[in-house]
């Protein structure tokens, strides 16, 4: 029997087998780096939404983005008739 080599048995089939080991392991750290990102993201948003006063400012901030144009210019509201 011999003994199993990096990348065999596992994933897609053994596919990574026929990779260099520099391109595995480039794609692993990529995939860790884009993880760690989102567990990061996803906690300073948590920490955010969890103090109140950060948090109105927050959704106060994103209804003025709401209001705006790509140009940068301010959307008229619809006037009322009278």
């Amino acid at each position: 029997m011999q003994g199993r080599g990096a990348g065999e048995g596992g994933g897609a089939g053994g596919v990574e087998r026929e990779r260099p080991m520099a391109a595995v392991l480039e794609k692993a750290i990529e995939r860790y780096r884009r993880q760690k990102f989102r567990d990061e993201a996803n906690a300073s948003y948590a920490a955010l939404k969890a103090n109140l006063q950060e948090w109105k400012e927050e959704t106060a901030e994103r209804k003025l983005w709401d209001l705006t144009n790509a140009d940068g210019t301010v959307k008229q509201s619809p006037r009322s008739p009278g």
